[in-house]
């Protein structure tokens, strides 16, 4: 698998592609980097004439627990200006 970044790996076949969400220990749970991740591989995707399907899957027995509340925590108090500026 080509890897766009550890937690978001992609990979194309045969006109598919596949992008896997891989945080099984977290049960796939969307971190802020992963969601960046998700857009570049839907956005290179996108872009390749080639691809005709895009099957998306989390790694290990969990397809995705939904966003990972630490993770957007912890982003927001990294990023408390911006989001106090956008109020």
């Amino acid at each position: 698998m080509e890897s766009m970044d550890e937690q978001v790996l992609t990979e194309m076949a045969d006109g598919i592609g596949s992008i896997t969400l891989n945080r099984p220990s977290a049960l796939n749970a969307l971190t802020p980097q992963m969601m960046e991740g998700l857009i570049k591989a839907s956005a290179t995707f996108e872009r390749d004439p080639a691809v005709r399907c895009v099957v998306l899957r989390g790694a290990g027995e969990n397809y995705m627990a939904g966003g990972d509340v630490k993770g957007f925590h912890k982003s927001m108090v990294e990023n408390r200006e911006q989001f106090l500026a956008a109020r």
